[in-house]
């Protein structure tokens, strides 16, 4: 039986799958002259099947992982991590690179992984993907991961197109569960909201009055960070990285864990004692 945990994110995505998604699915396809610059959309499908398809077509994809997960991942990984998975646009191109690898896929939204379900019944039955419900447990994803027996050996974390709408003290989370888990030299890529670009800058301008009205809640509207937040964040947890812009806007990163001791003795300085591998 699924957590009942209701977070502000889960009721925010539950919503977009079952209520917000039919109509985008039953409307025309975006079209490029109609969209504003900063807006990142998939202006090449005449159709969007699973939801998320209308945020990036196939080729914007591609080019991701062309960028920030194939030229730092060895041709065949055994174990790849995917934090909000949604409906699977990044997991479909991640099967079809790495047919030999499995799949660990969170999300905290049930109706994403419902969509998932149903769209990977195939791969889950085979065991090539696994799918988990993500809660307000700070601990779940690792002791998740660390029950499948995946703790120093995680090829890869990878999470694209949702990270910018979560806010740093949940990336930083998932950013030391990675620190926890992924083997030495292990990946860790993903995009992150820059406020600092200023096509981010003008989506920070139009989220502003909604957001607004959530007095701070979790919401479809963006979280904004900075590139010197990504260093200090990524230095801390022990990791080297290099940055990448794949969309004009958002501030994407492929990071390898250069020191696996480093995220548990930061948390240890500060005075937390939540990182699990500590």
């Amino acid at each position: 039986m699924p957590p009942k945990d209701k977070s502000a994110y889960s009721r925010t995505w539950d919503a977009y799958v079952t209520k917000s998604f039919p109509r985008i699915k039953a409307g025309p396809p975006h079209q490029a002259e109609n969209l504003q610059p900063w807006q990142v959309l998939n202006t090449t499908d005449a159709e969007y099947t699973w939801p998320g398809d209308e945020w990036g077509d196939a080729r914007a994809v591609a080019q991701i992982l062309d960028t920030c997960v194939a030229p730092y991942l060895g041709a065949a990984p055994q174990a790849i991590c995917e934090i909000a998975s949604g409906g699977g646009r990044f997991t479909q191109a991640l099967l079809d690179r790495y047919p030999d690898t499995r799949l660990h896929c969170f999300d905290i939204s049930q109706a994403f992984l419902d969509q998932m379900q149903r769209r990977f019944a195939d791969e889950i039955a085979l065991g090539r993907v696994r799918t988990h419900r993500l809660t307000d447990r700070p601990a779940l994803m690792f002791k998740t991961l660390e029950k499948a027996g995946l703790r120093r050996t995680l090829d890869a974390v990878v999470s694209f197109d949702a990270m910018v709408h979560v806010e740093l003290h949940s990336v930083l989370i998932y950013v030391a569960t990675a620190a926890a888990t992924l083997k030495p030299g292990g990946l860790l890529a993903m995009n992150v909201a820059d406020g600092a670009n200023p096509r981010a800058f003008e989506k920070l301008l139009c989220n502003a009055p909604g957001a607004f009205r959530l007095g701070g809640q979790a919401g479809p509207h963006f979280q904004f960070m900075s590139r010197e937040i990504v260093d200090t964040m990524l230095s801390r947890m022990g990791f080297v990285y290099d940055l990448h812009d794949c969309n004009g806007r958002d501030l994407f990163f492929s990071a390898r864990l250069d020191d696996p001791e480093a995220a548990p003795r930061a948390f240890k300085d500060a005075g937390s004692n939540w990182l699990p591998a500590a």
